[in-house]
């Protein structure tokens, strides 16, 4: 038996730190395991109690290797310990000694106190969780408003010529079963003409799935995507993607050349053929799909960078449309500020009328790289802060 001393969880922690801080990670939706620096667990959280189905005092202080059927070539925790190195995004079909099989995606970063290592920490995911909260989440960072069938042109804010093109070219091209390419900054509204390209259309009443491509661990895009099909890996299961899901309606896939440029090429041939093939399978499944895209720099750079294949751009920009930055189009500031005013007031409960001169001037020469969205955070949050006295009301 190891030494109890030794391992002893709140000796551990008191090398550390006094403060209970890693009561934060108590309620996490991951599965949280913290251990000394010889692989024995000192904290274990209700989430991976969940997933291995063990209960907390049964696992504490006990070495990862006895609790999972699983060795030091094979534990990801004990490889972080050994290679004093974090791993990332690391899947994992394992057991614990209980006979408990679970496919997870882990997340290991050394603990090192005055540069000698102390433990690791390790954050892990189960697969399928991970999958249908992918699935089912909007776009990272843009406003919940844009899961609404109310998205219309009408509520696309600008007069600027060359906008106003934009939004007529999106019309269009929401009647026509032409895939559509967006080009534009991050913050522009790609998401907000995609969403309206999608209820201008005859598909209107079928689903629409945003997907956003750089933000899914590569790892996972193919299988979240196609589908997997039973025994493709250890653990997978017969599940459709989210084009087999989508068929019949829009899917938005943002920023896609941010995607890796082998699944490029899957897509290239799904679009084409209009079928897709579950991870593993070897039977093809029909789909019938509006494909909208994005890209957040110019297709051409981005091919010349190799971040997007080439027959992929002529295939997916059957209508390109370049969605312009607000500082190409300043004199659209005063509409879109009256607009988020108007907005931000009944979120807020305010009475604010405008801003004042000297902030619109501010306003003015800004560069807004982060353009609209920029905009429509800056307002309620910094101008009461900055410029208190810049406000009428």
């Amino acid at each position: 038996m190891a030494d109890s001393k030794k391992n002893n969880p709140g000796r551990f922690l008191q090398k550390l730190n006094n403060t209970d801080y890693l009561s934060i990670f108590d309620d996490f939706s991951d599965g949280v395991i913290v251990t000394n620096a010889k692989g024995v667990i000192v904290y274990y959280n209700r989430a991976i109690s969940c997933i291995d189905e063990l209960n907390h005092d049964d696992v504490i202080s006990r070495k990862v290797t006895d609790v999972y059927d699983l060795d030091h070539s094979t534990s990801i925790i004990m490889q972080c310990l050994t290679k004093q190195k974090s791993i990332i995004d690391e899947p994992i079909y394992y057991r614990t000694r209980m006979g408990k099989f679970a496919n997870t995606i882990h997340n290991v970063m050394p603990i090192f106190n005055k540069n000698k290592l102390v433990g690791a920490i390790c954050f892990v995911r189960d697969y399928h969780a991970l999958a249908d909260t992918i699935a089912s989440m909007p776009l990272p960072g843009k406003d919940q408003q844009f899961g609404s069938a109310s998205i219309t042109f009408e509520r696309i804010i600008g007069e600027d010529p060359i906008f106003v093109d934009a939004i007529n070219s999106a019309k269009m091209a929401a009647s026509t079963p032409s895939p559509v390419m967006l080009f534009g900054e991050t913050g522009t509204g790609k998401e907000l003409f995609a969403r309206a390209i999608h209820n201008h259309s005859s598909r209107s009443a079928k689903k629409y799935t945003p997907v956003n491509c750089a933000a899914i661990p590569e790892n996972l895009l193919e299988g979240i995507l196609f589908g997997t099909s039973k025994g493709a890996f250890t653990g997978a299961v017969n599940k459709a993607g989210l084009f087999e899901r989508t068929s019949k309606g829009t899917i938005f896939l943002d920023e896609i050349n941010s995607m890796p440029m082998g699944l490029q090429s899957k897509i290239l041939r799904s679009i084409q053929e209009s079928k897709i093939r579950r991870v593993g399978a070897l039977k093809e499944i029909e789909t019938d799909l509006k494909i909208i895209s994005s890209v957040n720099k110019d297709p051409h750079i981005a091919i010349a960078d190799q971040t997007l294949r080439s027959d992929l751009f002529y295939r997916l920009g059957v209508v390109f449309i370049h969605i312009v930055p607000l500082r190409e189009r300043m004199e659209d500031l005063g509409l879109l500020v009256n607009h988020f005013i108007e907005k931000h007031n009944v979120m807020l409960r305010k009475n604010v009328k405008r801003i004042s001169k000297e902030v619109m001037e501010l306003f003015k020469i800004y560069k807004w790289l982060g353009n609209v969205r920029e905009l429509d955070r800056l307002l309620p949050n910094q101008i009461v802060q900055n410029f208190p006295h810049g406000l009428n009301i």
